[in-house]
């Protein structure tokens, strides 16, 4: 049985990746990118392979985030998580961004959602796409020491009003401290929420008015779920 070769003609493979340049352009205009790098990895102490770099230095550390390109006959499978995983442990990459031309697995997309690492996996035209954006914010809460990058806030959109779902504002958490943070979308300011804070009303730090609460939910076996919710003005 002869099996069909993971191949994409030189031409689709230019266009693919000019498109995904220009759209990291668009979503890092101040950072630093670079195509097809090499850097010597911590545990195998190879240079690795980086298909598109972005550095950016901010509050005194520099960032980095890892592109990688997949022009596959088939969908994105576990192993193929598993791989980029170890080359962002390998390199230090604070984030990376796996695209796909086909799309992957739910198993793929599951072993990406993992806690102790920002990895996200996306359809190439999703990724292309206006309605895509990579969405970071430094955390400014945790101090991992002078030899760490500070820890990164992915943020996702949450809010209700009316018991209609309305974005309010978008929600993350530090993936180093995991301390909750809040940005308003009126005013785009970020609110950060100690845990010290939960259970007390907390006004955005642009002072437009947005006042929110955590909420710890107990669960059982020991364990409590937050909760964040709008709080009336009186």
């Amino acid at each position: 049985m002869r099996i069909k070769p993971n191949i994409i003609k030189v031409k689709e493979w230019e266009l693919y990746e000019a498109e995904v340049l220009d759209k990291l352009k668009k979503e890092f205009p101040n950072d630093e990118i670079k195509k097809n790098i090499r850097k010597l990895g911590k545990y195998s102490r190879v240079n690795r392979q980086i298909d598109i770099a972005v550095y950016n230095e901010t509050v005194g550390y520099n960032m980095l985030g890892i592109i990688d390109c997949k022009c596959f006959n088939r969908k994105l499978n576990v192993r193929d998580i598993e791989s980029f995983i170890g080359l962002m442990e390998d390199v230090a990459a604070n984030f990376g961004i796996i695209i796909s031309n086909i799309g992957y697995s739910k198993a793929a997309k599951n072993r990406a959602e993992m806690k102790e690492i920002k990895l996200e996996v996306v359809d190439f035209l999703t990724f292309t796409s206006e309605d895509y954006h990579y969405d970071l914010e430094i955390c400014q809460l945790c101090d991992p020491g002078e030899d760490k990058p500070p820890g990164i806030v992915r943020f996702n959109s949450y809010g209700r009003i009316d018991s209609e779902s309305i974005s309010i504002f978008d929600i993350g958490r530090c993936d180093r401290c995991n301390e909750i943070h809040i940005r308003c979308q009126a005013c785009g300011t970020v609110t950060s929420i100690p845990e010290n804070l939960y259970g007390k009303v907390i006004e955005c730090g642009g002072g437009c008015g947005l006042r929110v609460m955590v909420k710890q939910n107990y669960i059982g076996e020991g364990m409590y779920e937050e909760e964040i919710i709008l709080v009336d003005k009186d």
